[in-house]
């Protein structure tokens, strides 16, 4: 656990341009003229500061209310809570039910019975991951080409294996409960046979047609697609990336900063009501 917590801007006040938004960061956030004119010119909503301890960011929020900025604050287990939400496997359409309602199996086996009004978020994105697979040096001859240090005279250790990256981009969709449950499809590990829309040629198609029917069906449920935009999140990842997902040799900043973004976009969307 670690006593820290994350202070959110959720709306800018209307009718004020860029300067007078970084004035109102500055006042309320208590940080520098350069901080706050960066934070300004970012879309909402974004992380304004990393507090400790977390009880400090109560006063941070009242006072960025009082400039007329929509804030909130999440503590560090509120949002490392969802960095690795359960992984749905299917989700069928349930047949003669009385209201739009799905059946959802996830990755560990276990059924849900999910109502389409439950659902109160839906955010939508393309991850990028990459993984490293380390494979053997060429040949011996390779030794033959190895540079010699100009100064000893000597070859210049090199690492007996290369290392080969392996990229690739995975289509996602959250879904949040009104509850705050919170479920995701990962398009490398997730089933659109049962879904009951005709499945299209990418994975690309087949989430956003999901996300389309979902939204359709779904008369609460806000649909966010600002993941790509949230460049501000590289500053926060390495509070949340555990050990465990760089052993296995695979990055996966990515998923995090989704993570990240997602549980922020359903305290927003908590806070707004």
């Amino acid at each position: 656990m670690k006593d820290r917590a994350y202070v959110i801007l959720a709306s800018w006040p209307e009718g004020r341009d860029e300067e007078d938004r970084a004035r109102a960061v500055q006042a309320g956030a208590g940080c520098d003229a350069y901080t706050a004119g960066l934070i300004a010119r970012r879309r909402v909503p974004c992380i304004a500061a990393r507090v400790e301890p977390a009880a400090l960011a109560v006063g941070i929020v009242q006072r960025l209310l009082d400039e007329g900025v929509g804030a909130l604050s999440l503590t560090w287990e509120q949002i490392a809570g969802g960095l690795e939400p359960p992984l749905l496997r299917s989700l069928a359409w349930a047949d003669g039910a009385p209201e739009p309602m799905y059946i959802a199996t996830r990755v560990d086996g276990e059924v849900l019975g999910l109502r389409a009004r439950d659902l109160r978020l839906l955010v939508r994105a393309k991850v990028r991951i990459s993984r490293r697979e380390a494979t053997p040096n060429a040949s011996v001859g390779e030794f033959a080409r190895t540079p010699v240090d100009p100064i000893l005279g000597v070859p210049i250790p090199s690492d007996p294996t290369r290392a080969k990256v392996m990229l690739k981009t995975v289509e996602v969709l959250d879904l949040h409960l009104l509850d705050g449950t919170q479920l995701r499809c990962d398009g490398s590990r997730f089933s659109f046979l049962f879904t009951g829309e005709a499945l299209g040629m990418t994975d690309t198609e087949n989430m956003d047609r999901l996300a389309m029917r979902l939204a359709g069906e779904a008369p609460r449920a806000v649909v966010d697609t600002g993941f790509g935009e949230a460049k501000f999140l590289s500053e926060y990842v390495a509070d949340f990336m555990s050990v465990r997902g760089s052993l296995q040799g695979g990055d996966s900043r990515g998923m995090v900063a989704l993570s990240i973004y997602s549980r922020l976009m359903a305290g927003v969307r908590a806070w707004a009501g």
